[in-house]
């Protein structure tokens, strides 16, 4: 019981992990593309895997 008590906390604490970064990734997505408009800079987004830009 011990056992699967410890995976499902680790599960729990990745998920809160995960979804938060995603979460920030989203917004500075956003934001990137407002100042691209704003101020007229030619950029692109190029891939998002799972929380990483590359």
């Amino acid at each position: 019981m011990h056992s699967h008590y410890l995976q499902f906390m680790t599960s729990r604490i990745n998920w809160v992990v995960q979804s938060s970064a995603v979460d920030y990734l989203h917004l500075m997505l956003v934001c990137m593309n407002w100042l691209c408009e704003k101020y007229d800079i030619n950029a692109r987004f190029s891939i998002s895997i799972h929380d990483e830009v590359r």
